[in-house]
């Protein structure tokens, strides 16, 4: 597998964990020494979450 793809796995794999809510469990997975690194990833994720959800409102209720 090339370098990117495991950059990827390695990415996805900790955007899994954040749904167990243990920053803990995301850190260690990822080899982040300090959890700032690892908050980070977790507000990436929230927004990307929000703005996620926000969108498929947007188009469930437009074509309502």
């Amino acid at each position: 597998m090339s370098m990117l793809g495991l950059s990827i796995c390695r990415r996805i794999n900790a955007i899994a964990l954040m749904g167990t809510k243990s920053l803990s469990a995301v850190q260690a997975s990822l080899g982040h020494t300090e959890v700032r690194m690892t908050q980070k990833y977790a507000k990436a994720v929230a927004l990307l979450s929000s703005e996620t959800g926000e969108k498929a409102s947007s188009i469930i209720f437009k074509n309502s």
